[in-house]
């Protein structure tokens, strides 16, 4: 559990600073959302109470204004902050509410208990899987503002 507190600080600060997302690449930005996700779905809410929020104000999201978006670097920085968040929550959409939508999860999960066991052992077509893959990618094109 340590290492999962440290991580997580680690990954908190390292978002805290501005200049750093600016000149972090898109990749590393996408990584670093997912392991924030990750630790949620670890972590909380046993350990970690408020992760959007602290997420929000490690951010600096808080303090968004119009003001705020008067200059260039300002306006840049606010941009990266929500970018880095959004990618967050698109770690938390992958990882933690839509993981059955990936073919890896289609098996069903021993720990689970009869009914959802039963459930489950109906395997899902190709084809469906296909669907809920597509349909996901939908969602989250539509929430990037790009047309469908």
């Amino acid at each position: 559990a340590s290492l999962r507190i440290q991580l997580q600080y680690l990954l908190l600060s390292t978002i805290s600073h501005a200049p750093s997302l600016l000149s972090m690449p898109s990749f590393v930005a996408t990584k670093v959302g997912v392991l924030l996700a990750l630790l949620v779905r670890e972590e909380y809410p046993t350990r970690w109470t408020s992760p959007w929020q602290d997420t929000w104000q490690s951010l600096r999201c808080q303090s968004v204004s119009k003001e705020s978006l008067l200059t260039n670097s300002s306006r840049r920085e606010t941009m990266a902050s929500l970018d880095m968040y959004l990618r967050f929550l698109d770690g938390i959409s992958d990882e933690i509410v839509y993981p059955a939508a990936t073919p890896e999860h289609d098996s069903g999960n021993a720990n689970e208990d009869s009914a959802s066991a039963a459930l489950s052992s109906v395997p899902r077509s190709a084809a469906h899987s296909q669907y809920l893959s597509l349909r996901r990618e939908q969602v989250k094109d539509s929430l990037r503002g790009f047309p469908l």
